[in-house]
């Protein structure tokens, strides 16, 4: 009577824990799905600063409202900017999501398509782009350091640079 109790206690035991299992893993996931369109993306907000091409290179993102998230990039090497943008990602009507670049203020900005978001992640691609072609950040766990990585290529090679940008306060 025991052994059988035991053996049913033990299968009800390890079928409890399979449930909790299974019920932790779906609410994780869920915890890390980002929320829909461009409001999902609300954790790049802020400020950034890194090293980069022998300079400093900030970053610095508004967030989210109006289905539009404002930015904007410079490097400064010893005394001069040496590179500017203007950046927006725009949420569409359709519910696609939209990384715009104006290198200089470039018109028109250069588009690529959100291909894939998680909480903490973001991809951006325009394979007809020469480089970059593709756009990724990534937040640390800790949430003091944003990476980006564009990948493209650039006579005939192929390109990536990984910038490392700390969370910077303005003064």
């Amino acid at each position: 009577m025991f052994s059988r109790n035991f053996k049913a206690v033990s299968t009800l035991s390890a079928l409890g824990l399979a449930l909790s299992l299974v019920f932790s893993l779906d609410a994780s996931a869920r915890h890390n799905k980002p929320e829909r369109g461009i409001a999902g993306l609300s954790w790049m907000a802020g400020s950034w600063a890194g090293e980069h091409d022998g300079g400093v290179i900030e970053e610095h993102w508004m967030l989210p409202s109006g289905k539009s998230m404002v930015g904007m990039s410079r490097l400064v090497v010893g005394e001069k900017t040496a590179f500017w943008e203007c950046l927006r990602i725009v949420e569409r009507d359709d519910g696609s999501v939209v990384y715009l670049a104006q290198p200089a203020g470039r018109c028109p900005p250069v588009e690529f398509l959100m291909t894939s978001a998680e909480v903490g992640s973001v991809t951006f691609e325009n394979p007809r782009h020469d480089d970059p072609q593709v756009i990724r950040y990534t937040l640390s766990e800790e949430g003091k350091t944003l990476t980006a990585v564009t990948e493209g290529e650039s006579k005939g090679q192929r390109t990536v640079h990984e910038t490392v940008m700390k969370s910077a306060s303005l003064r």
